[in-house]
């Protein structure tokens, strides 16, 4: 949290933040606390938060025992509503509602249970011309005890007007949030849960504006050469819109079976859209993700319980099928077991031949699963660069990820704790997967 609150302090002109919610926690009331001292002290500044709809509307309760102790009314917009109430024409606070869920599912799917359907999952962080890309929600566990990836490029005006303008054009079809604490959608925009077909159309118009593909580049400054490059890209693959997909997909289409790709994703349910081009080239696989322990569902009450054993489930599909294909030397699979921690990190590092470090990572909101490619809206960047220093810096942080995590094998998933019910790794094969 510590960057984001100097991001916001040294902001002279925006700030502008996109996360799936803002937590209700200390470390996320210290951040709304800086940005209302910031806006006080600076009339220049302009403030937009965007986020989803459901998360962001979700009542506290007392469900999670952190926040135990907070009114069981308390959401992100009471959160918010102090800041919006005290510079109502310097701050915009938006929510996005995706029109998948909409009809039936709208009136029938219980708070959170319906976030199961499709939400606002983009993450980016823009203060002035320096912009903060990760895959991490603007919540306290993420602060402190929940692994995650964040990448601060400093001083890159085009970078950060990219995306800046992109929220600001994204926001254009959200709900609002007024004075008096209530969400507004323009007139003229459709009801995304009424209106659906008609909402859809307008979105992709939006997104399309909002994230153009390729984006616009700056030439070198001084006359000389760049040595880094970073490409923005959108999914949401249920309204087909799929350019992410599409780059990832080339990216991984020109493997040599020299090379090397590393992917981290806190959920082990990997894509064959993705897995096929990895497994044709030869290229070796290693794979981190979360152990049960690691997983934000472990012990959770009802259903979601079973949700650490599907992940479980689908990680050894994907052991076992390189097992299968006689590809067992060409993957290596990780399980972070951080004790007390659990992981979200997600991302690709990409080694070319025989490369020791990574030329290309992939960072963002993607877990690179079903839902990252057909049912939530997701942003990703290709951040590749010929510069050492940046290179070894990110091998430094894969090494980092993946010395916190044991190795995978049979023997593990043949554990008596491991061992997960026939009937569920069916239903994860058949249906559940479409959901995490």
């Amino acid at each position: 949290s510590s960057d984001l609150i100097k991001g916001v302090k040294s902001s002279k002109r925006r700030v502008t933040l996109a996360a799936l919610y803002i937590g209700l926690g200390d470390l996320e009331k210290q951040l709304v606390e800086t940005l209302y001292e910031t806006s006080r002290s600076n009339p220049d500044l302009e403030c937009h938060i965007m986020m989803d709809y459901l998360r962001g509307t979700r009542t506290s309760g007392t469900k999670e025992p952190r926040l135990a102790n907070a009114p069981s009314s308390e959401s992100s917009i009471t959160l918010l509503s102090k800041l919006k109430q005290s510079f109502a024409s310097r701050v915009r606070v938006s929510f996005f509602h995706s029109p998948l869920l909409s009809g039936l599912l709208k009136q029938w799917l219980p708070e959170r249970t319906n976030e199961i359907i499709s939400v606002f999952h983009i993450k980016a962080n823009v203060f002035d011309n320096d912009i903060i890309i990760t895959g991490a929600n603007l919540g306290d566990t993420y602060f402190t005890t929940r692994q995650d990836r964040y990448i601060l490029i400093r001083d890159s005006p085009m970078l950060a007007e990219y995306f800046h303008n992109a929220i600001d054009k994204v926001s254009t079809v959200c709900y609002d949030l007024s004075t008096s604490g209530s969400l507004q959608l323009p007139s003229h925009i459709p009801v995304p849960y009424t209106h659906p077909e008609q909402f859809t159309s307008t979105l992709r118009e939006v997104l399309r504006s909002a994230f153009p593909c390729p984006p616009p580049r700056s030439a070198p400054q001084d006359g000389g050469t760049h040595t880094t490059f970073v490409l923005p890209a959108c999914q949401m693959g249920a309204i087909g819109f799929r350019d992410d997909e599409t780059l990832t997909v080339n990216l991984l289409s020109n493997l040599s079976p020299q090379s090397t790709v590393a992917v981290a994703s806190g959920y082990a349910n990997f894509c064959d859209r993705y897995l096929d081009p990895i497994r044709h080239s030869k290229a070796r696989l290693q794979v981190v993700t979360s152990s049960p322990q690691a997983n934000s569902f472990y012990q959770s009450q009802g259903p979601s319980y079973y949700i650490p054993h599907a992940y479980t489930a689908m990680a050894k599909d994907l052991f076992d099928s390189y097992r299968k294909n006689g590809m067992s030397d060409k993957l290596q699979m990780y399980e972070y077991t951080k004790q007390g921690w659990s992981f979200h990190a997600k991302g690709m590092w990409v080694y070319n031949g025989t490369d020791t470090k990574p030329s290309l990572t992939l960072l963002g909101s993607s877990n690179f699963g079903y839902r990252s490619l057909e049912r939530d809206l997701e942003c990703e960047v290709q951040l590749s660069t010929t510069c050492p220093k940046l290179q070894q810096r990110l091998q430094e942080e894969k090494e980092r990820l993946f010395s916190n995590s044991q190795v995978v094998s049979s023997e593990l998933f043949s554990r008596a704790e491991r061992r997960v019910p026939v009937w569920l790794q069916w239903a994860t094969r058949l249906f559940v997967r479409r959901f995490l």
